[in-house]
């Protein structure tokens, strides 16, 4: 087999672990609004040191400070763990407009037809998918269930890079390097990392 095949049966493998990827995230996100009506962010990955673990986020991540420190951890532990394929998700308001489409980011209180929604933003070195679920509510505000689903498939055009897998397979000095960051965020008492194992990663963080 030549190395453009090689590439090809790797693409695909990518592409079918990001999907899957996408249905674990859906179903964890589901099951979190069965339990307590309300989804807090997190980072569900797939890396080659020790498989799939989920990165959660225990406050919302309510400014672009929280959003940047959230970030910037997760490229870290998706280096050190040289993950091919994540998943972000997060709850949010839409707004429907007639003749625009769907936009996310706006305070609910400047969209008249705003609607309440748990979005999935999957990525990988090639590709990104963005799937929006409107979120349905009984009438006392408990969670009922999905409606149809709103899905962006794309990829990553020139100039532009994923948000938290590396654009290119990382270097050994560059595993160490994020190794060493999070291991100095554990000494000062950062816990997140203890979240992650916590949640499903296969070695001791």
């Amino acid at each position: 087999m030549n190395t453009n095949n090689n590439s090809e049966v790797l693409r695909g493998l990518v592409n079918e672990l990001l999907d899957k990827l996408m249905k674990e995230a859906e179903e964890r996100a589901y099951s979190q609004l069965k339990r307590s009506g309300t989804c807090q962010p997190f980072l569900h990955i797939f890396g080659v040191r020790d498989g799939c673990g989920t990165l959660s986020q225990t406050d919302p991540l309510s400014t672009k400070a929280q959003m940047d420190d959230f970030t910037k951890f997760a490229r870290m532990v998706c280096i050190d763990e040289d993950a091919h394929a994540a998943v972000f998700v997060s709850e949010a308001w839409l707004m429907k407009n007639a003749s625009q489409p769907i936009t996310i980011g706006k305070a609910p209180s400047e969209a008249p037809r705003r609607e309440e929604a748990i979005v999935l933003m999957g990525e990988t070195r090639e590709k990104s998918i963005q799937q929006i679920l409107p979120i349905v509510r009984h009438p006392d505000g408990s969670f009922k269930e999905f409606g149809t689903p709103y899905c962006n498939r794309s990829a990553w055009t020139k100039g532009q890079s994923p948000t938290f897998i590396s654009a290119k397979v990382p270097t050994e000095h560059e595993r160490e390097a994020a190794d060493n960051y999070l291991s100095r965020l554990a000494r000062e008492g950062f816990r997140e990392r203890e979240k992650l194992h916590k949640r499903g990663m296969g070695r001791s963080m």
